[in-house]
């Protein structure tokens, strides 16, 4: 068996046991807690997989710190929510950039908004396996978000779910949880609330329009991410395109965008317009704007004018295209304005201010044009 596994199926192990102690009342709070040596020795475990332990327990209030002394039993008043508090079961935000900020500021609205309505934000353990799994949700991802969601609820009035956990995921959770749920970046046929982006809508428009501008081959990057808001993007501008009647020979797709190297899809595309006629209108449709802007940097060493000898359409959240030239033309998202939405939609099903059918509510999106089509 692969050692990482064996760690993770340790760590779930020991877990579940200083779990048990506590919940049968043979650890009683203020009692303290084995050691990070002492589980170490007991269990024969690494420091990092006996950290882990803690961490996790740590997250679901049921232990704390005291430093100087070691980890000790939380009381159950000071574990059970006396505090407003929304479950954030998110992809973890990551260093920030000139070109790809959107999960940043998608993250940012919702704590923001939190806070503005006297809400704490627990952030269960199992957004690591979220973060892991943006391509692809394996089992065990799925079981440890499943199983982080069940040990949270009792510490929670409510749960914001990122878009990129699948809905057979969120289902499964349905039916051991009873606190509201909120999918942010995605629309669900669950019975849950979700906010989202119209992809669909002024993607179509925007493919129109190129088309009317006058370009004829189409190259369109697809890649294999479960998100379902990137696919509705590609699947949309497809569907326009058939039903324009563009040759299927004018529409050139490079596969996987998103587990290849930038610099392998860039050698695809340059190879796609080396076999175009020279002077035929060619567009590139980016469904992320950090692939787009990193083609855009790449294009001058090959003598190639964004907008002029093959034009870039893509999305973006905010303003972040216009951080360099040429200026993105871009279908623009307000992710902030996403995360903010869906706490105010979770509280108002909190509060018990809607208590109607669980509804979609759409993030308005508008095209930006730029200098690159």
């Amino acid at each position: 068996m692969d050692e990482t596994f064996q760690n993770v199926h340790r760590y779930q192990k020991i877990t579940e046991k200083i779990k048990s102690l506590i919940n049968s009342g043979k650890l009683k709070p203020g009692e303290r807690v084995p050691s990070v040596e002492e589980i170490k020795d007991t269990y024969n475990v690494s420091h990092i997989t006996a950290m882990r332990v803690f961490k996790d327990l740590s997250c679901e209030g049921l232990i704390h710190l005291i430093r100087g002394k070691g980890y000790f039993v939380s009381d159950s008043k000071r574990s059970s929510v006396n505090k407003k508090c929304i479950g954030a079961m998110l992809r973890t935000s990551r260093m920030y950039t000139y070109f790809d900020n959107f999960l940043n500021d998608m993250n940012a609205g919702i704590h923001r908004e939190c806070l503005c309505n006297g809400y704490d934000i627990l952030y269960p353990h199992a957004v690591i396996s979220i973060s892991e799994s943006e391509l692809f949700m394996d089992k065990n991802a799925s079981e440890e978000i499943i199983r982080a969601a069940v040990n949270t609820e009792e510490k929670v009035d409510g749960f914001i779910f990122d878009g990129c956990v699948p809905d057979d995921v969120i289902e499964k959770i349905l039916e051991k949880v009873s606190k509201p749920i909120v999918i942010v970046d995605r629309k669900s046929k669950l019975p849950v609330d979700s906010v989202y982006s119209d992809n669909t809508k002024v993607t179509k428009a925007t493919a129109e329009m190129t088309i009317k501008m006058g370009y004829e081959h189409f190259i369109v990057l697809r890649s294999c991410n479960h998100k379902a808001s990137i696919k509705e993007r590609v699947s949309a501008f497809l569907e326009t395109l058939n039903s324009a009647k563009i040759s299927k020979s004018n529409i050139h797709i490079i596969e996987g965008s998103n587990i290849k190297h930038w610099d392998i899809i860039f050698q695809e595309l340059i190879e796609i317009r080396k076999s175009l006629p020279e002077k035929a209108r060619i567009l590139l449709f980016a469904p992320t704007e950090s692939t787009a802007r990193y083609f855009c940097d790449k294009f001058p060493e090959y003598n190639i004018t964004p907008g002029k000898d093959l034009g870039i359409l893509s999305y973006e959240g905010k303003s972040f295209a216009y951080y360099k030239e040429p200026e993105l033309t871009t279908i623009k998202i307000d992710p902030d304005k996403m995360g903010r939405k869906a706490v105010n939609v979770l509280i108002d099903r909190i509060s018990g201010k809607n208590q109607g059918k669980v509804s979609e509510h759409v993030v308005e999106v508008n095209l930006s044009m730029g200098k690159t089509i």
